[in-house]
């Protein structure tokens, strides 16, 4: 199997269509977004804090490509990777690498493919069916350990 390097600049949009920039991948969402000029420094005094709705929110990295192989490393948890509109991987844990064949799926010249990274908060929310006890001077958001994410990158 072959592999193309996939790091370098993507395209990443929020699921309510108010933020759409350009995305270095390896990298993360909130950066691109201060590096756009769209939100805050979120180092900055108590910004992080006004920032926290974009854990709220489903992000999609997107990028045209030809190749006939993916390989993924440290994907931001609860992700869903399409390619050409097909499902080809959903993630559950950033701790880990995934290998996917795109022979089934992959067309002739450029294919794209869209990672959407599902919000943090919600997947936490639905990892139990009855509710867990937290506590918000542990974590600002209920139940973030029962991800496999970084948990000071939350958000």
């Amino acid at each position: 199997m072959t592999f193309t390097d996939l790091a370098g600049k993507w395209t990443l949009s929020d699921n309510s269509g108010d933020y759409t920039c350009n995305m270095h991948l390896p990298g993360d969402g909130i950066t691109a977004l201060h590096d756009a000029g769209l939100v805050p420094d979120p180092y900055w005094g108590r910004n992080e804090y006004d920032l926290r709705w974009i854990a709220a929110r489903d992000r999609t990295a997107t990028l045209s490509y030809v190749n006939v192989g993916l390989a993924l490393s440290m994907v931001d948890c609860v992700a869903t990777v399409c390619v050409t509109g097909i499902t080809v991987l959903e993630t559950k844990n950033s701790f880990r690498d995934y290998l996917v064949p795109l022979g089934e799926v992959a067309r002739v010249g450029n294919n794209e493919i869209n990672v959407t990274f599902h919000s943090p908060v919600k997947a936490a929310q639905d990892a139990h069916p009855f509710f867990l006890a937290w506590q918000e001077g542990n974590s600002p958001i209920p139940n973030d350990n029962l991800l496999r994410k970084v948990q000071c990158d939350f958000g």
